[in-house]
């Protein structure tokens, strides 16, 4: 059974920034936190500002990321975190992968809500790169984390574009 995606109004980002569609190197691959719009799941959407290299998302917990009652459970918060601090690296043309990351939670993140999630690149070291971000409701905070994400090599890259490729190629047959 497919899932379709399901309309969902998104909040209008704080500041005149641009929309993230899609990922470059993930047009074609399902993402674990932010592949689908299902308010049962997660409801994602990344916005960018260039000039900072500053990301924000909208982020809702669905029924279906409950821990606590009426709450997200703290592995689907720290999924989004990483998926922010991960996406963030990708949308400002640091192709990474999470090294290490910390999560400290400080108040639960409720169901059903729309929490803002601001990141931030704070350094780039080689091929590492520092990112830390929050999870926000009403201006309180409810999580912040902090990584470091590793740049892929080169044959790493070619691969994955061979696999994009390869994955377009069958998406375009069904």
């Amino acid at each position: 059974m497919q899932k379709k995606n399901i309309p969902v109004d998104f909040p209008k980002p704080k500041h005149d920034w641009i929309e993230v569609q899609t990922l470059k190197g993930f047009e074609y691959q399902p993402q674990f936190v932010a592949s689908e719009t299902n308010p049962e799941r997660f409801s994602i959407r990344w916005y960018r500002n260039s000039s900072a290299q500053q990301g924000q998302g909208w982020v809702r917990f669905g029924p279906l990321c409950e821990g606590p009652p009426k709450a997200a459970h703290g592995g689907a918060v720290a999924a989004v975190l990483d998926e922010a601090m991960g996406s963030t690296c990708w949308m400002f043309d640091h192709p990474a992968v999470a090294a290490h990351i910390e999560v400290d939670f400080r108040l639960p993140a409720k169901l059903n809500q729309w929490h803002e999630c601001v990141t931030q690149i704070t350094k780039v070291e080689g091929r590492k790169v520092y990112v830390s971000t929050k999870l926000l409701l009403d201006d309180r905070t409810v999580a912040e984390g902090t990584g470091i994400f590793i740049k892929l090599h080169e044959e790493s890259l070619k691969n994955l574009k061979a696999y994009q490729a390869k994955q377009k190629s069958a998406s375009s047959i069904l």
